[in-house]
């Protein structure tokens, strides 16, 4: 859904996004817009190039939620609506005006119900507990005053675990798209050149803002690493910052950044033609012996991300006194602390003033670095210290992910050493391949992993931890984004594996797409083909069941959909020639769930392979499947189309499948039921009955939508038929589940109740 449409057609929203993501220049965007179609008394608000209707106009309101719970910890009390009114009464204006200033007018259009409410960064408070204190204070203020459009930002991490209620919409900010980077590119470089150069016509400022847009997409489209890096508007200005000033972009997030803080503290103050530029350049060593403490005790004590001039000028005096061995107290020190923070400010952008004697870092991921920097400067049993302390914070994800990077490059022997430590708790879970795996919650708390394991004494046994589950997805972000050695890679990946494999969920289920995502992060970041090379050989284990086999299939097609190249081909082109319906329909889960994230590989590779008829055909089978997802069904719908007159007769059988499917959930029920029909009369004739369980669920669930019960039912006792000769219980349940569902949707009651009884018991 695009912007204008979340925010005309919805009256209370959450944006959630990565760091960097935009969420807090979206609300910026929207609080401008909206105050302009107030001043000029437009009764709607149209933004951007498009002319996109945000809806009728309102009166904006801003507030950062990190500001409301720092004030909280000295007046617990608080109602929002009373910060309000001290958020916008200016400081030396009398009590008379606070009475009839701004802060009493927004509060009056509030009351009224004509105001946009925008609540920037729920996840800068610090903790779950205040967090929950505020979401609650948030809640209350919305039932105060309903009448009021709301929109609520939050980074994605740790938002579920203190979620706003149900009516509120929620919405995840998408990663930009080639075509989207591109068009930002275009406008970045015309901007920066307007802005530096002028004195020169339109002409120049467009021939070399396209000039150096090209030369950046180029350096993006030869450097897979960086190009994964685009997607965040905030990273890619880094990029273009980056490239602008003639440096080489990093694969590397924590080079990236680290790059970029050079680039801003040497670079970037040269390049605004300053006469005094030479004099005021900060060393980067300098800054970093500075700000890393500061910012490691912000993002300590600071959930706000702001500190005083006073506070700031203390932190910083004290740290320069140490390493000047000085007075902190000495006038020498005081006025050094000021000239750094001039420079800082004035030269950099790192740290800046936010407001009049108020300062904070130009954004979190800059004090998320910095922190990071400090952690990694210490020793190993220091740095083991504050990770354990702040191991499953949400806000502490990122800093503790970057000082493991930044010693992954810098340090390997050290942060070999002290990841072997912080994974010391995995040593214990030992799942088998054969047994399956559970997560359990027990009310609120935290998700148990349930296994079963091979003691010393040669029984199996069941076990469950609940730090493990935790412990085990921290361990895979590591290896996913930390150089350290292949026995421990090994290590993490088999875990990561076996309970991918064990665990009795499906692909919607968040736990399962967490596993696979850190998988395929894990072979895309160390480019050694680990991932792929320990699940390829459970292809032919006997020892492995079916479903395993299946979700090892699963499994690498879309691990290997994570760039592409030769490989992908071969592997789709096997995966094709090995297809049949228990493999089918679990692709056919896959992609509804992450087809997205496969199709770019796919087609893009689709595109420039020649010469290989069957590797050409696999790959627009595929790619078409990547399409079976919401929104994008017409596009699978063509593909499939396209393709139907030259595949074999085997292959055509899932095409008319995928057909089916694609028109069923389009709600077009007579072309899905004709397309299920010629699937089964090409299945029949060659496949074991016992595969077939999938599709006679498939195609009832059709018929059952289409108001079609007797033939719905009809595909339901061939579905239970199946399951029961071949002793599938799971399978069973659900037959007898879907047969109890199409009577109660048909109005027989009594027999509805009897097969859900049957399969309740069962499950």
């Amino acid at each position: 859904m695009d912007l204008a449409s979340a925010v005309r057609d919805n009256q209370y929203s959450v944006i959630l996004g990565d760091p960097g993501a935009g969420k807090t220049t979206l609300l910026r965007y929207l609080a401008l817009h909206f105050a302009k179609a107030r001043r000029d008394d437009h009764q709607r608000v149209c933004a951007g190039e498009a002319q996109e209707d945000l809806g009728r106009t309102l009166f904006p309101v801003l507030l950062r939620i990190a500001d409301y719970a720092e004030r909280l910890v000295k007046k617990p009390d608080l109602s929002l609506r009373d910060f309000l009114n001290d958020f916008y009464y200016i400081k030396n204006h009398s009590e008379a005006e606070k009475e009839t200033g701004i802060a009493q007018l927004l509060c009056e259009k509030i009351s009224h119900g004509v105001c946009l409410v925008l609540l920037d960064g729920l996840d800068e408070v610090f903790n779950q507990e205040s967090r929950q204190q505020i979401v609650r204070r948030i809640e209350a203020f919305v039932a105060d005053y309903p009448d009021n459009k709301y929109v609520i930002t939050s980074r994605i991490a740790g938002y579920r675990d203190v979620k706003l209620g149900e009516r509120f919409s929620h919405f995840t900010i998408t990663q930009m798209e080639n075509e989207q980077v591109e068009h930002f590119l275009r406008r970045w470089c015309l901007a920066i050149e307007k802005a530096q150069k002028p004195e020169a016509s339109e002409e120049i400022w467009q021939r070399e803002a396209d000039q150096e847009a090209e030369e950046l997409l180029e350096a993006i489209r030869e450097n897979e690493g960086v190009k994964r890096l685009t997607g965040n508007p905030l990273l890619l200005t880094i990029l273009a910052l980056i490239h602008r000033n003639g440096s080489r972009l990093p694969n590397r997030r924590v080079e990236l950044y680290a790059l970029a803080v050079k680039t801003l503290i040497e670079d970037w103050q040269l390049s605004k033609n300053l006469p005094d530029a030479p004099q005021v350049v900060l060393k980067e060593s300098e800054v970093m012996e500075l700000l890393a403490p500061l910012a490691y005790w912000m993002h300590e004590e600071k959930p706000a991300g702001l500190i005083t001039e006073v506070e700031a000028a203390e932190k910083l005096g004290s740290k320069l006194a140490e390493l000047n061995d000085q007075d902190p107290q000495a006038e020498s020190v005081k006025q050094a602390v000021q000239q750094f923070l001039r420079l800082v400010r004035e030269t950099t952008g790192l740290f800046v003033e936010r407001a009049t004697g108020v300062y904070g870092f130009m954004h979190l991921t800059f004090e998320e670095y910095f922190a990071a920097r400090y952690i990694a400067d210490n020793e190993v049993s220091d740095i083991l210290e504050i990770i354990q302390e702040h191991l499953h914070e949400a806000r502490w994800n990122e800093p503790i992910l970057l000082a493991l990077g930044y010693l992954g490059i810098h340090s390997p022997k050290r942060v070999n050493k002290l990841v072997e430590k912080l994974f010391q708790g995995l040593d214990e879970y030992q799942p088998e391949i054969s047994w399956e795996i559970t997560v359990k919650s027990v009310g609120s708390e935290q998700p148990i992993l349930v296994w079963f394991g091979l003691g010393e004494d040669g029984v199996i046994s069941q076990r469950e931890s609940a730090l493990v589950l935790r412990e085990l997805l921290f361990a895979g972000q590591v290896v996913a984004e930390v150089e350290v050695n292949s026995r421990i890679r090994a290590k993490v990946i088999e875990k990561l594996g076996l309970t991918y494999l064990g665990l009795e969920a499906d692909f919607e289920d968040d736990r399962v797409k967490k596993l696979l995502k850190l998988l395929r992060q894990i072979e895309r970041f160390n480019q050694k083909g680990e991932v792929i090379g320990y699940l390829r050989p459970m292809i032919q284990d006997e020892q492995v069941i079916l479903e395993q086999r299946i979700k090892v299939q699963s499994a690498i097609l879309y691990i290997a959909c994570s760039q592409p190249g030769t490989g992908l081909g071969d592997w789709v082109r096997e995966i094709v020639n090995q297809l049949e319906p228990h493999l089918f329909g679990s692709i056919k889960d896959l992609v509804a769930e992450l087809g997205a994230e496969m199709t770019p590989a796919l087609e893009l590779i689709r595109q420039h392979q020649r010469g290989n008829q069957e590797v050409e055909t696999a790959l627009k089978l595929i790619t078409a499947m990547s399409y079976m997802r919401t929104d994008s069904y017409g596009k699978a719908i063509d593909i499939f189309t396209e393709i139907s007159q030259v595949i074999n007769h085997r292959i055509s059988a899932y095409i008319d499948w995928s057909l089916a499917s694609c028109y069923q959930e389009e709600n077009k029920f007579e072309q899905a039921s004709n397309y299920y029909r010629d699937c089964w009369e090409k299945l029949e004739s060659y496949t074991e009955s016992n595969a077939l369980v999938i599709f006679w669920k498939n195609r009832g669930v059709c018929h059952r939508l289409h108001g079609k019960y007797e033939s719905a039912l009809d595909c339901f006792q061939r579905m239970l038929a199946i399951a029961r000769e071949i002793h599938q219980g799971k399978n069973e349940s659900l037959a007898l589940y879907h047969i109890g569902r199409t009577y109660q949707e048909w109005g027989k009651y009594e027999e509805a109740i009897s097969h859900f009884q049957q399969s309740r018991q069962l499950y």
